[in-house]
C-alpha cells in the first residue's frame, strides 16, 4: 500500500502540474544555461537590487533593476510577474497623482472664489462675514500664507473703521491682528494713535477739571473776569460742558453788574464832553470785561473825536511856532502828546518832535 500510494501521488502531480510552466520553466533553465558567470552575477546584482528598492517603498528604481534582469533574460519568471505588479503599481500612483492634482485644482479655484467674495465684503465694510469667507478658505488651505495675511488685514481695516465710531472695539481688533501678525505696522500704528488719543481725552478730563475748580474759585472771590475766562477755556476743551456754560453765564451776568456802574460813568462824562476821563472809564471796563461790546463803541468813537481834536490842537500849534509864538505852540504840541498818548501814533511823535526843537529854541 505504501509503494501504490506513493506511485498514485507521483501520477496526480504530473497531471495537475500545469504544461505551459513546466515548459516556461524548461525554456528558462536552457535560457539560463547558456548565460555566462558574469551576466549570472549581474543578474544576481539586479535581483539584490530590485528586492532593497522593493523593501524601501522605491517601486519605480526596484522596475528598472527588474527591467534589466529581463534584458540579460526575457524568460526570468519572478522578474515578469514583479514587472506587472510594478508597472500596475506605477500606473495606479500616476492615477492617484491625477486624482489628487485635479482636487488641488478644485480646490485652490473654491479659495480664489471664496477670496473674491472676501474681499468684496470688506469694502462694504461687512468684516465679520469677511472673515468667516477666509477662514472657510484657510480650511481648504491651511498653510497658505497669503490667506492669513488677508485675514490679519480684514482686522485692520475693520479697527480703521471702528476708529472714530469706538475705540475699544477698534483697538481689539488690532490687537487680534498682532495676535497673527505681531509686526503688522498697521496694527501697531492704530493701537498707538488710539493709546494716544485716550492719554491726550484723559489729560483733556483732567484740565477741564482743574479749570473748572480754578473758576469756582475765582467765582467765590468775585474774580469775574478772571472766572469768565477760565470757563471759556473749559468749553474750548469741551463744547458739551453744562456745568461750564452754566457757570460762565452766572460769571457774565455777575461782570456785567460790576462793570455797569463804571460804563454807565463813561457815558456820562462822555455826554459832558469830558472825552479824556470818559475813555478812562471804558477802558477799566474792557480790562473786566474785553468782548463789552458797546464799551467798544462809545470808547473808539471817543478815540475819533479826542484824536481829531489833537490834530486840531497840533495844527494850531505849528500856525503859534510860525508866528513865533513859541511858548504858546508847546503848550498845544503838550496837549496834543497827552490827548493822543499811544508813542506810535503819528501825531503823538510829530508833536514829540516839535516839543524837542522848541524847547532847544527857548533855551
Amino acid at each position: 500500500m505504501g509503494l501504490f500510494a506513493f506511485v498514485l501521488f507521483l501520477v496526480v502531480l504530473i497531471l495537475i502540474r500545469s504544461p505551459a510552466d513546466e515548459a516556461e520553466r524548461e525554456f528558462q533553465d536552457v535560457f539560463q544555461a547558456n548565460l555566462s558567470a558574469e551576466e549570472r552575477a549581474r543578474l544576481e546584482e539586479y535581483q539584490a537590487a530590485a528586492e532593497e528598492y522593493a523593501a524601501r517603498g522605491n517601486a519605480r528604481l526596484a522596475l528598472e533593476q527588474y527591467r534589466k534582469i529581463l534584458t540579460l533574460d526575457p524568460t526570468h519568471q519572478e522578474a515578469l510577474a514583479e514587472s506587472a505588479r510594478l508597472e500596475e503599481l506605477l500606473e495606479d500612483e500616476v492615477a492617484a497623482k491625477a486624482a489628487k492634482a485635479r482636487q488641488d485644482r478644485e480646490r485652490m479655484a473654491q479659495v480664489a472664489e471664496l477670496t473674491d467674495r472676501a474681499d468684496g465684503l470688506v469694502q462694504e465694510k461687512k468684516f465679520e462675514d469677511a472673515r468667516k469667507l477666509l477662514e472657510q478658505a484657510m480650511s481648504l488651505s491651511p498653510d497658505s500664507e497669503v490667506l492669513s495675511g488677508k485675514l490679519v488685514d480684514v482686522f485692520v481695516a475693520e479697527g480703521d473703521a471702528l476708529r472714530r465710531r469706538s475705540q475699544t472695539r477698534a483697538r481689539a481688533a488690532y490687537q487680534k491682528a498682532l495676535e497673527l501678525d505681531p509686526d503688522h505696522p498697521g496694527a501697531k500704528r492704530g493701537i498707538r494713535s488710539i493709546d494716544g488719543n485716550r492719554r491726550a481725552a484723559r489729560q483733556q478730563k483732567e484740565r477741564v477739571e482743574e479749570l473748572t475748580e480754578t473758576g469756582l474759585g475765582q467765582l467765590r472771590r468775585e474774580e469775574y473776569r478772571d472766572a469768565y475766562r477760565s470757563f471759556s477755556e473749559v468749553l474750548k476743551l469741551d463744547p458739551n460742558h453744562a456745568r461750564a456754560k452754566e457757570f460762565r453765564d452766572q460769571a457774565a451776568a455777575l461782570l456785567e453788574k460790576q462793570v455797569r456802574p463804571i460804563y454807565e460813568d463813561g457815558v456820562r462824562l462822555y455826554n459832558a464832553g469830558e472825552l479824556a476821563r470818559a475813555m478812562e472809564r471804558f477802558q477799566r471796563v474792557l480790562a473786566l470785561q474785553p468782548d463789552h461790546a458797546d464799551t467798544r463803541s462809545f470808547l473808539s468813537t471817543a478815540m475819533e473825536k479826542v484824536r481829531s481834536e489833537a490834530v486840531d490842537r497840533y495844527k494850531r500849534a505849528y500856525i503859534y511856532e510860525g508866528l513865533g509864538r513859541l511858548r504858546e505852540a508847546l503848550d498845544l504840541y503838550n496837549e496834543t502828546i497827552a490827548l493822543l498818548p499811544d508813542p506810535k501814533e503819528e501825531y503823538h511823535q510829530k508833536a514829540s518832535a516839535r516839543v524837542e526843537e522848541l524847547k532847544r529854541k527857548l533855551q
